[in-house]
């Protein structure tokens, strides 16, 4: 087993276990392990030992599992540890959600304990009627790069349809071996074009959830929330854009591979590369602005006390509110948006995934 698999993985697992880790310091300061608090109660002793435990667990937890992994995968021939990285990442994620759900069920207690000490702060809401005519997002119509790039890949491969061999790789290892080869056919030779259009019109989607998304201002200083907000939806839609160019072209490449012949470890790098890239793209965001641009806006000399709507979250995780007409809202733990599950087109967006991958899934088998 050579170590640069090994590497590449390694380099992948570690940004993804740093923003886990540091969670709790990206999110607002009106929400903590996904129950809303005050400003003054995110900032209070109390909360901020919980922050530290949840750093001390987690990276523990996290280093664990890496280098365990890393052991394993050093020891294992191929085909094991193209089983192990996924079931890694399996196991990361469940990890994460049981530290997670442990600490959301002790600020919960926290909370209580603190609202029976202390008066209840009158909340309100905050509301920017300029809002929406600020620069929020890319216009949809960047969308048409990727999808041009991907009909120029099509293009060219056609082009070259009579030099591909008589049978094509389908699946690698993570050397870079063919472990399932096909008999070239137009669908086999196309499919990367496929999944390019596919993967495109998904993050368009991402794109129209990131404009629409329901506004969310910090009642302390209003304005200034709602100018970082947008500098903060403006860099996500820009970074989601390069994120589709990115797995367009690298589907380009697998297309180049069909035609002339590249070094299996050439391949395996370049394969890997653009996920760690991106994941570490996505992490430089997550420090850079924090949710909602918090990181980017200066502390308010009076404390801001939110609307208590924990009841709409469950496990605070989870927006279920079906009074509320707004369709995407941004997360309350972690970086990025979700869905109102309480609408019904919100389902759409856990389903399409889905159905690309059991698609592609159904046509490679």
């Amino acid at each position: 087993m050579t170590i640069l698999p090994v590497i590449l993985i390694i380099l992948l697992l570690i940004p993804v276990a740093v923003l886990q880790v540091a969670l709790p310091y990206l999110t607002r300061e009106t929400v903590s392990f996904g129950v809303s608090v005050s400003e003054e109660v995110y900032r209070s002793q109390p909360v901020a030992a919980m922050r530290q435990r949840y750093t001390v667990i987690s990276s523990a937890v996290y280093g664990i599992l890496i280098i365990s992994f890393t052991v394993l995968a050093v020891a294992a021939d191929t085909r094991l540890l193209s089983v192990a990285f996924p079931a890694a990442v399996v196991v990361m994620l469940a990890a994460n959600g049981l530290i997670y759900y442990s600490f959301y069920k002790q600020m919960k207690s926290l909370k209580s304990s603190v609202q029976q000490e202390q008066p209840v702060q009158q909340a309100k809401w905050s509301m920017d009627t300029r809002f929406r005519k600020q620069r929020l997002t890319l216009s949809n119509a960047w969308y048409l790069v990727p999808l041009l790039l991907a009909a120029a890949s099509a293009v060219f491969t056609w082009s070259q349809y009579s030099e591909i061999p008589a049978r094509i790789p389908m699946q690698y290892d993570l050397e870079g071996q063919v472990t399932r080869w096909a008999d070239k056919n137009v669908l086999n030779v196309l499919l990367p074009n496929i999944m390019q259009i596919g993967f495109t019109l998904l993050l368009l989607l991402i794109n129209v959830m990131i404009r629409r998304s329901k506004q969310q201002l910090s009642p302390s200083d209003p304005e200034q929330s709602s100018r970082t907000n947008a500098v903060f939806r403006y860099r996500w839609s820009l970074f989601n854009l390069l994120t589709g160019i990115a797995l367009v072209l690298l589907f380009s490449f697998m297309q180049v591979t069909m035609v002339y012949h590249i070094a299996p470890q050439t391949s395996m790098v370049v394969s890997m590369m653009v996920p760690i890239l991106v994941v570490i793209g996505a992490l430089y965001l997550s420090f850079s602005t924090g949710q909602g641009g918090s990181r980017m806006r200066e502390r308010g000399n009076h404390p801001a006390y939110p609307v208590n709507d924990d009841s709409q979250w469950k496990l605070g995780a989870f927006y279920y509110n079906p009074s509320d007409p707004s369709l995407f809202v941004e997360k309350r733990m972690g970086i990025g948006w979700t869905v109102n599950m309480a609408r019904p087109a919100a389902w759409l967006f856990f389903l399409l995934p889905i159905a690309i991958i059991v698609v592609i899934s159904i046509i490679l088998t």
